[in-house]
């Protein structure tokens, strides 16, 4: 229980904003072998059916299947503990700086490591089976966000009409 609570306070701490799958995929399958290939995908798809975030679905799964509800409970607490505190002290460093251009640009920093870690996330798990037009896609929502600086909001609906655009045109 010691090492499931370390690994997930480290996730909790850098694993904040996105990327957390490839964090558990990591951490469950490469780094400790808790779980094969096979089960992170049985644990990410029974993860993306219970209501919530998908990833800290995946987390608690995990938690679940090393330890029971212990294991769960322990996961819950280790993923969102630090992540609030590191949140409560930014923001409140941001409200007393906002006005620092140093700070701006390190918040833009911040965002496209976000987005780099949402794209890794997304090939990680799904790499075998994406084709040319998905990693389009894919170069066109990080180009909105990031080049356009177009909000979530935006990048969403017309990422999910372009897919639809490509899927209909390559007979995907």
């Amino acid at each position: 229980m010691r090492l499931l609570i370390w690994e997930y306070l480290l996730i909790g701490i850098t694993g904040f904003g996105g990327g957390l799958q490839a964090r558990f995929y990591h951490v469950a399958v490469v780094k400790h072998e808790w779980l094969c290939d096979e089960e992170f995908v049985d644990v990410n798809a029974s993860a993306s059916l219970a209501p919530g975030g998908n990833a800290s679905n995946v987390g608690l799964e995990i938690g679940r299947r090393l330890r029971g509800i212990p294991g769960m409970i322990a996961a819950q607490i280790c993923l969102l503990l630090p992540g609030t505190v590191i949140m409560l002290a930014a923001g409140r460093a941001y409200e007393a700086h906002q006005g620092n251009v140093v700070l701006q640009g390190a918040l833009q920093g911040l965002q496209s490591a976000a987005t780099a870690l949402i794209l890794y996330s997304a090939t990680k798990l799904g790499l075998s089976t994406w084709r040319w037009p998905d990693y389009i896609v894919a170069a066109a929502a990080c180009l909105g966000m990031e080049a356009l600086h177009a909000p979530l909001w935006v990048v969403l609906p017309v990422g999910a009409l372009l897919s639809l655009w490509v899927y209909k045109k390559t007979g995907r």
